[in-house]
């Protein structure tokens, strides 16, 4: 291949990727200030799980990250709290994957939900 061509295709294909880079919004989360380092370290990997099983398991309801929608709807408190003891007695109304769930995985949501700052 050309040396121009050679460069040319990495300069298109750099450009793409920071393109990509660019219109991904970074999730910001609102850390307790007064946690240890490691603590918030452990805590970052546990919302980034949380980030990834929303992704997997919510999103086609709640279409946070499909369709082109960029939103993540604010849950409050309350709710969440609701939904984790329907997930507890195993109501019949809670979505059918989610008994599924390991309730790890299940907290790993919740946080990441609860801890991100709010659009």
């Amino acid at each position: 291949m050309h040396m121009k061509t050679k460069y040319f295709v990495f300069s298109v294909t750099m450009v793409f990727i920071l393109a990509q880079c660019a219109t991904q919004k970074k999730i910001e989360y609102d850390i307790p200030e007064n946690l240890a380092e490691e603590s918030k370290a452990e805590l970052m990997v546990r919302l980034e799980k949380g980030v990834k099983l929303y992704k997997l398991n919510c999103t086609q309801c709640h279409g946070i990250f499909t369709k082109g929608k960029d939103n993540i709807p604010n849950f409050t408190d309350t709710q969440l709290d609701v939904y984790k003891k329907m997930y507890k007695v195993r109501d019949p109304k809670n979505h059918a994957f989610v008994a599924k769930m390991p309730l790890a995985d299940l907290d790993a949501i919740m946080k990441f939900l609860q801890l991100r700052k709010k659009a």
